[in-house]
C-alpha cells in the first residue's frame, strides 16, 4: 500500500497518523525502519510524525476503561510496553506524537506523579505528548467530563512540563513538515514567528493558573 501511494503524481511525502501501541509491536524494528523508508518524501522529511494513542501509564486502569487497548497483555506490562513502542519508532525514524488523558475516573495523586516522572525521562528524545481532558464517550452521571476547574496542582504540573516539551520539538516538525509540503521560507519563518507568540500566551496561561491552585500535597 505503502509503494503504491508513492506513485500518485505530485504526492511529496506522507505521514502515518495513527498506530496503537498493539499494532507498533507486531513489527520488528527493521520492519518499521523499512515502513518508513518506503514512506514517500522519506529522505527529506526528518520528522514523520505518527500518532500514539497511550492514554494513561496505569495498565489496571486502562483496562478497566478500554481492555481492548491492551490487547490481552498482562495489565502491568503496559508501561514497559510503551516504552518498548516508542523506542522502537524513534529508532526507526518516526517521531511519535503520545496521547495522555488527565482526569479518567479511577486517576489518583500517585497516577499524575508517576507520568510525570515517566515525561521527564523522554524530554530530551525527539518526540511530543499531549495531555487533553477526560470526556465520556456518552455522560456519566457519576464519571464526567474532566474540567480546567477540576485541575490539581499536580495536574497542572504534568500538563506544562508536556507543553514545554511540545515547545521545543513541535516548532522542528512544522518547519520539517512545511519544507517538505513545498512552503517558501518566508511562510515558515513567519509560522515560526507566531508559535513562538503562542508559546508566550500558554507560559502566561499556565502562570494566571498556577496561582489560582493550592500547591500540590
Amino acid at each position: 500500500l505503502v509503494e503504491r501511494m508513492g506513485r500518485i503524481p505530485r504526492l511529496q511525502f506522507m505521514q502515518i497518523d495513527h498506530a496503537n501501541v498493539r499494532s507498533v509491536l507486531q513489527f520488528t524494528p527493521r520492519e518499521l525502519a523499512r515502513i518508513r523508508d518506503q514512506l514517500p518524501g522519506s529522505r527529506q522529511n526528518r520528522y514523520a510524525w505518527v500518532n500514539v494513542g497511550v492514554e494513561t501509564l496505569n495498565g489496571q486502569l486502562l483496562h478497566s476503561l478500554a481492555p481492548a487497548k491492551i490487547g490481552g497483555a498482562p495489565a502491568d506490562e503496559w508501561p514497559s510496553r510503551v516504552d518498548e513502542t516508542l523506542r522502537r519508532l524513534i529508532e526507526a525514524g518516526f517521531f511519535p506524537v503520545v496521547s495522555l488523558i488527565l482526569g479518567l475516573p479511577g486517576e489518583t495523586p500517585d497516577d499524575i506523579r508517576t507520568t510525570q516522572a515517566w515525561v521527564h525521562r523522554w524530554k530530551e528524545r525527539p518526540l511530543s505528548i499531549f495531555p487533553i481532558f477526560y470526556e465520556p464517550p456518552t455522560p456519566q452521571p457519576h464519571h464526567p467530563a474532566f474540567t480546567i476547574d477540576q485541575m490539581s496542582r499536580l495536574h497542572l504540573d504534568l500538563f506544562q512540563t508536556c507543553y514545554e516539551m511540545n515547545f521545543q520539538w513541535i516548532p522542528r516538525l512544522f518547519w520539517d513538515n512545511q519544507q517538505c509540503g513545498g512552503v517558501s521560507t518566508f511562510r515558515r519563518s513567519v509560522y515560526q514567528i507566531l508559535g513562538r507568540a503562542e508559546m508566550l500566551l500558554w507560559r502566561l496561561k499556565f502562570a494566571a493558573l498556577r496561582r489560582r491552585l493550592p500547591p500540590a500535597i
